[in-house]
């Protein structure tokens, strides 16, 4: 399954002085969370109580998660997330520097092994 959307919002959130790291790329964050129609991906990480990553997405019709990371491609406008149960991201964004640089960092540290360059 292919899921392509246009990240109108990029979040890099932490908490708890950094033991929790949230990356969020959403269509529209401010859709009611009952009746979501809107695609994104959220990938989050508790360093309080270490282990993967958690991935969580809506697909435009449903929400859905448990995925891993299998690979990943981040550019100045592109997101491209592989999973391990055969999902594909494509995002496209326009996220501010700060940020990408911060999502760069977050991804590095815990998607190093995962990495691939632009062919």
């Amino acid at each position: 399954m292919n899921i392509n959307f246009e990240a109108i919002e990029v979040q890099y959130n932490e908490a708890i002085e950094g033991e929790i790291v949230q990356v969020v790329f959403d269509e529209d964050s401010s859709e009611d969370p009952f009746n979501r129609t809107k695609r994104y991906v959220m990938i989050s990480q508790s360093y309080e109580f270490p282990s993967k990553p958690t991935l969580e997405w809506h697909d435009g019709e449903d929400y859905h998660g448990g995925s891993e990371v299998l690979s990943y491609k981040l550019d100045n406008d592109i997101l491209e997330l592989e999973t391990t149960d055969s999902l594909s991201f494509r995002i496209n964004h326009s996220c501010p520097k700060d940020i990408l640089d911060k999502i760069r960092k977050f991804f590095q540290r815990e998607f190093s092994n995962k990495w691939h360059k632009k062919a």
